[in-house]
């Protein structure tokens, strides 16, 4: 099988699941295809002081051989995604909070010199949404200006949201935002997965 049958087997076991098994079968389809050194599986994140992030349906972490819901430390941590069903604007600003604090968490600062970041991802995603794109873009740059930040986007986006992505709409989308009030549209598809 190609990787292109097997991304679009996994989406479509995805698009398949009931809406309390998204986050298990988001976890499966991105451990099919995440490189060797990291898994995704539904837990928390636990900073070097000690401090814990909300429950995230999928933590996208540098330790493979654990299981079932997980306590990964932040310097581990690639990503967090929140998942829903019915993606609304509560849920998003919900969502966005949730990840602007797991963002928050302290990690081991990246060493002067070194071209890495360790800055972990937030992704809110759903399965499907009334919502229009512009919507959810317009949200997500209002909720960017009322979060903490500075004026350099690659600082700001520490605590702000990466990517919103829709599955099951019309049109399928994934808005990557960056910067106070502007949005990049990442990638557009038609049909279903």
């Amino acid at each position: 099988m190609t990787i292109s049958k097997d991304v679009l087997a996994a989406g479509q076991q995805v698009s398949a699941a009931a809406p309390e098994a998204i986050g298990d079968a988001l976890n499966a389809a991105l451990n099919q295809f995440i490189g060797n050194g990291f898994a995704a599986g539904g837990g928390q994140i636990v900073d070097l002081a000690g401090a814990t992030s909300d429950q995230f349906a999928s933590v996208v972490h540098m330790n493979p051989a654990a299981k079932g819901p997980i306590a990964a430390p932040s310097d581990a941590v690639a990503a967090v995604i929140d998942v829903h069903d019915d993606l609304t604007l509560e849920h998003l600003r919900q969502s966005y909070g949730r990840i602007a604090n797991a963002k928050s968490l302290t990690k081991t600062p990246v060493p002067q010199g070194e071209t890495r970041t360790n800055i972990t991802l937030g992704v809110v995603w759903a399965a499907r949404t009334a919502l229009p794109l512009d919507a959810i873009t317009d949200e997500i740059a209002l909720l960017n200006q009322q979060t903490p930040g500075t004026s350099c986007w690659r600082c700001s986006r520490r605590q702000r949201v990466s990517c919103a992505t829709v599955w099951k709409s019309r049109f399928h989308f994934c808005a990557r935002l960056r910067g106070l009030g502007t949005t990049y549209p990442g990638c557009v598809a038609r049909g279903d997965p």
